[in-house]
């Protein structure tokens, strides 16, 4: 529990280099590869419309060979650092409340009967 806070920030250091250094310089690339004529499709034609308009549309920016290779492993582990992330929350988040549960006795804290907040303890 001691070394969570190097470890949250040595995720926060390697996500900032993966965005910055990897996957930044690919977006500016494939936002120049765009055509600018390019609008959003109208909403009539469901999801699967929407899909293949931009599909037909990126066809040629989606065949870039370092995009299929490198930008996707970018993100790849840049989804992967956040999911770490996420289930480190959930288990710090899960270890408070049972410390809380398990130590609740011994600090004489009772749930309170009512709303109005406020934790018990002695009165």
């Amino acid at each position: 529990r001691s070394h969570l806070p190097l470890l949250v920030g040595e995720c926060v250091n390697t996500l900032t280099h993966k965005l910055t250094k990897s996957v930044a310089p690919y977006v500016k690339e494939v936002r120049r590869g765009i055509p600018p004529q390019v609008k959003l499709p109208m909403h009539d034609y469901g999801t699967e419309g929407c899909y293949g308009f931009f599909q037909l549309t990126l066809k040629e920016v989606a065949a870039y060979p370092e995009l299929q290779s490198e930008i996707y492993q970018s993100f790849r582990e840049v989804g992967n650092l956040l999911a770490f992330t996420h289930l480190l929350d959930t288990l710090a988040r899960r270890a408070d409340a049972m410390r809380a549960v398990l130590t609740a006795n011994a600090l004489d804290v009772r749930p309170s009967g009512g709303g109005g907040g406020g934790g018990g303890g002695g009165g």
